[in-house]
């Protein structure tokens, strides 16, 4: 739990930190934070952190996502889950362009220990704001699934994508992500993702957030749910530094 913190808080500070007079070198930062903490009757902690980065070089895009929850009740740890993401595109201010991507994630309560899955891909940027935006994926994979108390799983995988964001007007935006993944040997060994979010602008930095997160394995381990849920609101902080490269 403390690790996860301390990289998504020491990453936010790096972002916040850099200040330059470059105009055509800007790093997108988009932080989501949430924090639950009671004492008295019950004794609970919940922590929640969300984090992308977007930087162009020239012709080069690469993006990070990463996010982060954990939860406990009375001392007993509940939730413990943790996912991050690279993907680099090229060329960036094309409609077509080729992506690579790499992942890992840790989930202590679903019966996987670890899933690493990286690959080459094409992301088509369907529909271009200002009203509308909508991404689409799609990568050939090699996975590897670390499942509790069996031996690691390694296969080759197909990911599709979709990134659709809602521009409502100049402060409220409806967001939907999703995607599934699956063994090409096994199409019953799937896995899906799904986020839906309303993001309401308070000012240019900070804004209120609301999101629904679910989180499918089609073969979840004996004795595990096939799925997880998560609402969370949040405060969300956007900052946009430029940078001297």
């Amino acid at each position: 739990m403390k690790k996860i913190v301390a990289t998504l808080l020491t990453i936010a500070t790096i972002s916040l930190a850099a200040k330059t007079a470059v105009s055509d070198n800007v790093l997108k930062t988009h932080a989501e934070l949430g924090y639950i903490n009671t004492s008295g009757n019950t004794d609970t902690e919940s922590f929640s952190g969300v984090l992308n980065i977007n930087k162009t070089f020239g012709d080069h895009m690469f993006r990070f996502d990463a996010e982060g929850f954990y939860s406990d009740d009375n001392g007993v740890e509940t939730k413990n889950r943790w996912k991050s993401v690279g993907n680099y595109d090229y060329p960036a201010a094309e409609t077509i362009q080729f992506n690579y991507l790499i992942g890992y994630e840790e989930d202590k309560f679903s019966g996987y220990d670890s899933q690493f899955y990286t690959g080459p891909g094409i992301k088509w940027r369907a529909i271009l704001p200002p009203e509308h935006q909508l991404d689409l994926q799609a990568n050939i994979l090699y996975s590897s699934d670390s499942v509790e108390g069996l031996d690691t799983d390694d296969y080759a995988s197909v990911q599709a994508k979709l990134d659709y964001i809602w521009y409502l007007d100049e402060r409220w935006k409806f967001i939907q992500i999703a995607f599934y993944r699956v063994d090409v040997e096994e199409p019953d060994n799937y896995f899906f993702n799904s986020r839906t979010a309303v993001e309401s602008r308070i000012t240019t930095m900070f804004s209120l957030g609301a999101s629904y997160t679910v989180d499918y394995k089609n073969q979840a381990p004996e004795g595990k749910k096939r799925y997880d849920r998560t609402f969370l609101l949040s405060l969300i902080i956007d900052y946009a530094p430029v940078l001297p490269f």
